[in-house]
This record gives structure tokens, sequence and C-alpha cells, in this order.
């Protein structure tokens, strides 16, 4: 004899039960976006995910590489926080995520890794928002060191 569900929650993978919502089936996750999609090699960056039906558990691979730290999901569903980019290199590396036992999902947006760093955004000279004079956006650190350590010699002998 079979019993008809009248009332309740009923969650396929961990959802947070809300009595007032009655039935709630959740049979996908929509990523709407990722934070960052580029690091430096050493890796070590916290990672947001924005979007809708996530849940526990959760993994997220770079590159087929896991992403260290424990997992968060915000109460609705709609924010990951928690994990952070793994070490690692290439370009155009995929990011599969897996949330809510829901399978996993290859995300349209790739993640590269990157030796150069950014030195400074803005323009400087008084507008607030920091930055180098020169307006260097990225540069790299073998070009940009040599340069400092110039300029720093230069005014030690003034």
């Amino acid at each position: 004899m079979s019993q008809a569900i009248t009332a309740g929650t009923v969650a396929i993978g961990e959802v947070p039960p809300n009595a007032a919502e009655g039935l709630r089936v959740v049979t996908s996750a929509d990523l709407t976006g990722i934070t960052p999609t580029a690091s430096l090699p050493g890796g070590g960056a916290a990672i947001t995910i924005t979007g809708s039906g996530f849940g526990l558990p959760v993994t997220l691979t770079i590159g087929g590489v896991n992403c260290p730290g424990v997992a968060t999901v915000n109460a609705a569903g709609t924010q990951i926080t928690g994990l952070t980019v793994p070490a690692g290199s290439g370009q155009n590396l995929p990011i599969v995520l897996t949330t809510n036992n829901l399978g996993p999902k290859t995300l349209t947006q790739t993640f590269s890794y990157s030796n150069v760093a950014v030195i400074g955004v803005g323009g400087g000279g008084g507008g607030g928002k920091g930055g180098c004079a020169a307006g260097i956006g990225a540069a790299p650190a073998a070009v940009v060191l040599p340069v400092l350590l110039a300029a720093w010699r230069r005014r030690r002998r003034q």
C-alpha cells in the first residue's frame, strides 16, 4: 500500500528544509559566476561561486585538481565559499563543480595560471585609487623588479 505525500519537503541532495515552502525538488544547480578565473601558479586565492540550487556536499576541481578548503553554502543555496585555488599551471583549464549530489557539471568558464603579477590598477596621482603613476596594469616581476631596484639605487646615491 502506498501513501500520498500531501505536505512537507522532498529534496534530492541536501537542501535545507523549510516547511513553509511545501514540496521542493532540486534537480539542477545553475551557475552565474565564479571568481577568480586566473591565478599565479602558487594558488591560494579564495573562490566564490554564485548561482542557485547549491547544497552540500560540494567539490570543485580546476584542471582535475581538487580545490582545497571546506565548502560552505549559504542558506539560500546561492553562494559557495570556503574553497581556494590549488597550486597549478596551464591555460584554459576546465572547472568542474559537483554540488547537492547532482553530479559533476563542467562550467563554460575556464581557469588560467599565469606568471604575471598585477602591480597596480588605476592611475595614481591623487585619484584615490592608488596604482602606479606610469599606469602599469600588469607586468612580469622579472621586468618590474630590476627597474625598481635601479631607481632605488639612483635615489640612494643622491
